[in-house]
């Protein structure tokens, strides 16, 4: 048996099992991240592997960080942010929850678009369906999915049942695709699964 070649399997096993263990680093700390400056909230992944993480303080920012080095950047701030919750990435399109007032209160919930190149703030969609939006993704096309625990349903008695809703991203219009009803009430966090075709195609 090739000595160099059992050798490099051994590696690869020792490697594996180190990534199994559970064991934790810290990627970046200190700078915009601390008391008294601001706590991540959401975390993202730009196409180049650097994380996008919210930041939220005062004022809010979006913070881009090298996860070799730790290096923090400040992509972006203030304007729109006002107490973002989720993040998500795709392309170059940055998109962010929150609410569109400054209290962070729940009442009129936004979606804002951010450019992960110049930081340019915009609000895709707000209003409508959208109260408190908490968790946000999106699909391999660019469509937008956001969970709002208090998207409201006129024929509850409880009114604030949540939704799941769709936002087309060029146009920011919404589509409720889900909304909280008997055991599934007040969605939060999403996540999107892409199908499992035949042939991987």
């Amino acid at each position: 048996m090739d000595s160099s070649r059992h050798n490099t399997t051994l590696s690869q096993r020792r490697k594996t099992k180190e990534q199994l263990t559970g064991e934790q680093t810290i990627v970046s700390e200190g700078g915009h991240f601390g008391p008294g400056v601001g706590y991540p909230l959401g975390v993202a992944v730009a196409e180049n592997g650097d994380l996008i993480v919210a930041n939220v303080g005062f004022p809010s920012e979006i913070v881009r960080v090298n996860p070799r080095t730790g290096q923090q950047t400040l992509l972006s701030k203030a304007g729109c942010l006002k107490f973002p919750q989720s993040i998500a990435v795709h392309s170059k399109d940055i998109y962010l929850t929150d609410v569109a007032t400054a209290d962070g209160n729940f009442g009129i919930g936004a979606v804002i678009h951010v450019d992960v190149h110049n930081g340019t703030q915009t609000v895709l969609s707000s209003g409508g369906n959208l109260v408190g939006p908490v968790g946000i993704a999106a699909d391999e096309n660019g469509r937008i999915v956001v969970g709002d625990p208090y998207t409201i349903n006129p024929e509850s008695p409880d009114l604030y049942d949540g939704g799941i809703i769709m936002i087309d991203p060029v146009s920011g219009d919404q589509t409720l695709i889900a909304r909280g009803q008997e055991n599934y009430l007040n969605p939060r966090g999403i996540a999107i699964v892409r199908s499992i075709r035949p042939n991987n195609k």
